[in-house]
């Protein structure tokens, strides 16, 4: 396949360059997406941001969280389009790791540095989001949903579901 693929796009022609980088930004999309864990997208990130995030999602939900991707997407295409991505697929998409942060924080993280190193200099402090963090934020969230059903009176059912 490594072969077909190296031989069919020579990397040469712009017609080539796109399609592949289409191919690589979908890969990254589809990767992201099909990460283990159940519920909301957010909660399949593995890295949360500590009390921004965390206290963001308990009090309004995903309206203000957002997605940072760790490594650059940018890098992560670069890397799909070398010409030996393939042989080196599964180390690439290691390097993928997805972090959960606040509109505020996101705008905070420089976009021309690598890695952790910017939530280091930003003081964003970061944890892993285990499961039973995760449970006891969707109560949590579910509590702030059925108050603000009673006051609105709301007949919506807003839980955020637990596995």
């Amino acid at each position: 396949m490594v072969d077909a693929i190296n031989e069919h796009f020579q990397r040469s022609t712009d017609e080539d360059l796109f399609i592949l980088h289409e191919v690589a930004k979908t890969l990254v999309w589809k990767y992201t997406e099909a990460l283990p864990g159940s519920g909301p997208k957010y909660f399949k990130c593995r890295i949360w941001s500590r009390g921004g995030a965390f206290d963001s999602y308990i009090q309004s939900g995903t309206r203000d969280l957002e997605i940072d991707h760790v490594v650059s997407r940018a890098w992560i295409k670069d890397q799909l389009l070398a010409e030996d991505a393939l042989e080196r697929l599964e180390c690439i998409l290691k390097e993928l790791e997805l972090c959960v942060v606040t509109a505020d924080e996101h705008r905070k993280l420089p976009k021309d540095e690598f890695g952790w190193d910017r939530y280091r200099k930003n003081e964003i402090k970061v944890a892993p989001l285990d499961e039973q963090t995760r449970q006891a934020m969707a109560r949590a969230r579910n509590r702030a949903n059925r108050r603000a059903s009673c006051v609105s009176g709301r007949q919506f059912d807003w839980r955020v579901p637990i596995d």
